[in-house]
């Protein structure tokens, strides 16, 4: 395990219209990011987060069907569900 902090050089292939002259020099010419590495950082850091909270959502799902079964989804006008197991 790295200490935190510290940088983890790789090589990966995009597409150009991704990390293209244009996408890159659009986000590192007003000062969004500091670097084309500081800005697919940024989206590789978002991506994970997303996909951690995804997990979690799923992991709550799961359990709230393991626990009451699948939800019936026939709305009865009050908007509760119908109870109709």
């Amino acid at each position: 395990m790295q200490p935190p902090g510290s940088l983890f050089n790789a090589a990966v292939s995009v597409p150009a219209a991704t990390v293209g002259k244009a996408p890159a020099n659009a986000a590192v010419a007003p000062g969004e990011a500091d670097s084309v590495s500081s800005w697919v950082n940024k989206a590789m850091t978002a991506q994970s987060e997303r996909e951690r909270r995804l997990a979690g959502m799923a992991a709550a799902i799961a359990d709230y069907e393991a626990e009451f079964g699948e939800p019936c989804w026939r709305w009865k006008r009050t908007t509760r569900l119908c109870g109709c197991d």
